[in-house]
């Protein structure tokens, strides 16, 4: 049996989530497990969420902070 997808709203909510764990001072990759998804994927959520032209020029994992 497949997984289910997480809805956008899930993944907002997740999102949210490692901005508040970021700003408690964990590492970014402790965030990442904390939330329950890989290091990819969380990737391309983020690549998803800032989809934008200086995106598009970077191929590699942004680690920009939720909300800035």
């Amino acid at each position: 049996m497949a997984n289910k997808r997480p809805k956008p709203e899930e993944i907002v909510s997740k999102l949210v989530q490692v901005g508040v764990l970021m700003g408690q001072g964990m590492s970014r990759l402790d965030e990442i497990r904390e939330i329950g998804v890989v290091e990819q994927t969380y990737c391309r959520w983020l690549k998803r969420r800032f989809r934008g032209p200086e995106d598009r020029r970077s191929p590699h994992c942004p680690a920009v902070p939720i909300g800035a």
